[in-house]
């Protein structure tokens, strides 16, 4: 996950976890305790049945999900044990347009044990994305259908429960991601997005962070254009110089955005909307350590300059030998850059400095 994740943790398997438990209570039964081998030899092969059976029925409600003729309910779903985690991966918003291509991504250059699963609030589109896929070779298989409402608690709940890693591609986020976010941190379930809303962001942080820390969930916002880009490359960047000139720390990572292939979305446009039309995100605009742990509402690092509405008039940039302007996407990546700095930085493990 990018370090600018809201938590990181490491989770086991249950099939690992049995594994290390039977190896190493066969090992103390074989040396210490020789006279109760007995006992414990028939107690782990009836633990690792029960988990063989909690499997296997799993793999049969995966399997009736997929040839379902019509998307299962989600609210059908909640607290039941044989669809717990079923699902490695639910695309959440599958059929919209950036959704539909994600779906259409892992289904066709996922590996084959994962499991897939789409999900969204109407059943004719899942029905018909499903039904393109295979058509158009995308898939092999119809993937399982799941139907709810992002507002609706329970339906969240629902799917934080039934997936290991929620991918939700339905935007814009500051109208529609804030019960399931909730829903994933609560039930320790991954999380990622493509939101390039800031202050929304903030609020996420704020709300959630603390129960994703308990619950070991990951919530990954900006998984997309925003922020991924400028996330990852500054931190290349940072880390590039410290190898090639150790002791050196970068205080400025300038990048450019030089070809841009497609357009915007529906979902992109209503964001760009909801920005304008928002005054938390209003506000948050200028201020570059919004996302930043600890700092304080509207006041940046001294090193920074504050981004500014002026700074959208094209200058000459010598070093690229061209004519630019300020990205429309850097209110949101800076941000991002700026917390991963700091969160890498109270870790020790930071190779960038103050500014990036």
């Amino acid at each position: 996950a990018p370090p600018s994740s809201v938590r990181v943790a490491t989770m086991a398997t249950s099939t690992s976890a049995l594994a290390l438990l039977a190896g190493i209570s066969s090992h103390r039964v074989g040396i210490s305790r020789p006279k109760r081998a007995a006992p414990r030899a028939r107690r782990i092969p009836r633990i690792i049945a029960e988990a063989s059976s909690s499997s296997q029925a799993r793999d049969a409600f995966v399997l009736r999900a997929s040839l379902a003729s019509s998307p299962t309910p989600l609210t059908s779903l909640i607290d039941d044990p044989d669809a717990s985690k079923a699902f490695d991966v639910v695309v959440w918003g599958a059929t919209g347009f950036t959704g539909t291509l994600v779906a259409r991504h892992l289904a066709k250059h996922a590996p084959d044990s994962l499991r897939i699963a789409v999900g969204g609030r109407s059943d004719a589109k899942l029905c018909s994305l499903v039904g393109s896929m295979v058509e158009s070779g995308d898939s092999d298989v119809l993937l399982p259908m799941l139907r709810g409402d992002a507002a609706d608690a329970t339906d969240m709940r629902a799917l934080a429960q039934v997936a290991k890693c929620v991918v939700s591609a339905a935007g814009p986020y500051g109208e529609h991601g804030d019960v399931l976010v909730g829903a994933c941190a609560a039930e320790g379930t991954h999380y990622a997005d493509l939101t390039g809303e800031p202050g929304w962001m903030r609020s996420v942080i704020d709300a959630h962070d603390a129960t994703a820390r308990a619950t070991g969930a990951r919530i990954v916002p900006c998984a997309g254009f925003d922020s991924v880009p400028a996330d990852v490359g500054a931190f290349v960047a940072a880390t590039e110089l410290a190898r090639r000139h150790p002791g050196a720390r970068a205080v400025k990572v300038t990048s450019f955005l030089t070809k841009v292939l497609g357009g915007f979305s529906g979902g992109t446009l209503a964001t760009g909307w909801r920005l304008a039309e928002d005054a938390r995100e209003r506000t948050s605009f200028c201020d570059v350590d919004g996302l930043v742990p600890g700092a304080v509402d509207g006041v940046t690092n001294a090193a920074q300059t504050p981004l500014a509405f002026a700074e959208l008039e094209p200058t000459y940039d010598l070093n690229l030998d061209a004519w630019a302007t300020t990205s429309p996407f850097a209110p949101c990546d800076v941000k991002v850059v700026r917390r991963t700095v700091s969160l890498l930085d109270a870790e020790g493990g930071a190779e960038a400095g103050a500014e990036a």
